[in-house]
Order: C-alpha cells, then sequence, then structure tokens
C-alpha cells in the first residue's frame, strides 16, 4: 500500500475510535444502576474510553501539527505524556478492580 492510503486508514481508525468513544463515553456517564459494582465499573468504562478519545484524538492530529510546525503539540513531550496518563489510570482502575474481585473471592471462600 501506499503511504497517502495508509495514512488515510490511519485517520479513519482514529476518527472510528474517536466517534465510538464519545458514545461510549455519554452512555456509561448516564447509565444507572442500584448496584455498587456496576456503577464502579460505569466509572471506569467512562475513563477508559475518554482515554481511547485522547489518545485518538492526539495521536491523530500530531502528525498533521507537526507537519505546521506547531511546536504546542508536536514538539511537547508533557502532551505527550498527558496523553498516555489517562490509559494508564484507566489500565490501573482495571487492574485494582480484579485484584478486588480475586480478594473477595479468596476472602469468601
Amino acid at each position: 500500500m501506499e503511504s497517502q492510503s495508509l495514512e488515510a486508514l490511519a485517520i479513519l481508525e482514529r476518527g472510528v475510535t474517536a466517534l465510538s468513544s464519545i458514545l461510549n463515553v455519554f452512555y456509561f456517564a448516564l447509565y444507572r444502576s442500584r448496584l455498587k459494582r456496576r456503577k464502579i465499573g460505569a466509572v471506569v468504562l467512562v475513563v477508559v474510553n475518554l482515554a481511547f478519545l485522547i489518545q485518538s484524538l492526539y495521536f491523530g492530529f500530531l502528525p498533521y501539527f507537526a507537519r505546521l510546525n506547531v511546536a504546542i503539540l508536536a514538539g511537547d513531550a508533557g502532551l505527550g505524556l498527558l496523553a498516555g496518563l489517562l490509559p494508564m489510570i484507566a489500565s490501573l482502575l482495571i487492574t485494582l478492580l480484579i485484584v478486588r474481585q480475586l480478594l473477595s473471592r479468596r476472602i469468601g471462600k
């Protein structure tokens, strides 16, 4: 595949990710349940989808800002760290839920 085709696919991929993440964020932000576990799960899924959204937008637009020499996004390592921060937090939240579940099973036995 030529470079322009791959670039177009990458833009499409990030756009689809961003759009689906927006839908998911709204769905899980508005999700209601009486069960505490489900409420916690919905909050975690909001964070996960926000992470997907921010990361897809950041990495989707980064090449274009670099071409335009916009140093605010292209050259700032801090923004790269920020774009990776939310996915890390989301991953850690999921890990905490898993560990909590595993510990409750051991204690319950």
